[in-house]
Order: structure tokens, then C-alpha cells, then sequence
């Protein structure tokens, strides 16, 4: 994630995956990936695991792309109890090399690939 848009209880540093939580709690999660590939059809799986890239059970999602140059949606949202200095990163995989996650294009401008957000419930 190269920009950090608004964040409050977590560390990260932009240009890097992983986000550092700073208060124990419960937290919401909602994740969404524009995937796309330029070849063959395949399945992306977006993921949340830890630092040492253990998957956070419920985090995971798997998105078909069958058309190249067209994006396809990727989302979620999943609910974790989190400790303080937890981490979390999100994953991105595909089935073969040709998967990507590609930045829509809009008539604001730049377009994003991912977006990540987090509200602490309690």
C-alpha cells in the first residue's frame, strides 16, 4: 500500500504490506482487489495473514478471471479479536503468472488495485 489515506490505532508505513495494530480489540476488516490478468483464465485468491504469513481464518477469498483486460472485483469482510502489536497483511496469488491486481481507471484520475480498511468494533 503506497499511501496510508486515514489511519488511527494502527502503524504502517506506506510502500509496505504490513499494518501494526496498536490497540487490542475487535476489529472489522473489509479488503477489495481489482484483479485482472493478460493471458489464460485462472483463479486470484486474496488473503490476511500474519507477519510470518499464517492466514487468518475467514480472510480468504478467490475470484475467477475469465476475460483478459477485463477487472474483476475482489472483496471481503472478516472479523478478528487482535492484541496489541499484532500484525496483519493482506496476499495476493494466482494460479499461474499472468494474474494481477490492476488499478481501474477513472475519471478522477489514478485508479486503485486495493483498498484496505479496518473499524474497531470494541
Amino acid at each position: 500500500f503506497s499511501t496510508n489515506a486515514l489511519i488511527n490505532g494502527w502503524t504502517h508505513t506506506a510502500g509496505t504490506a504490513l499494518f501494526t495494530c496498536n490497540q487490542t480489540g475487535i476489529y472489522l476488516f473489509t479488503y477489495m482487489g481489482e484483479c485482472s490478468r493478460s493471458a489464460t483464465g485462472q483463479t486470484v485468491t486474496i488473503i490476511a495473514t500474519t507477519t510470518g504469513n499464517v492466514e487468518y481464518a475467514g480472510s480468504q477469498v478467490n475470484t475467477y478471471v475469465g476475460n483478459s483486460g477485463v477487472n474483476q472485483p475482489a472483496t471481503l469482510s472478516f472479523i478478528l479479536s487482535l492484541t496489541s502489536a499484532a500484525t496483519i497483511k493482506l496476499r495476493f496469488a494466482s494460479t499461474s503468472a499472468n494474474g494481477e491486481l490492476n488499478a481501474s481507471a477513472s475519471d478522477a484520475g489514478t485508479g486503485t488495485s486495493a483498498a484496505f480498511t479496518c473499524i474497531r468494533i470494541t
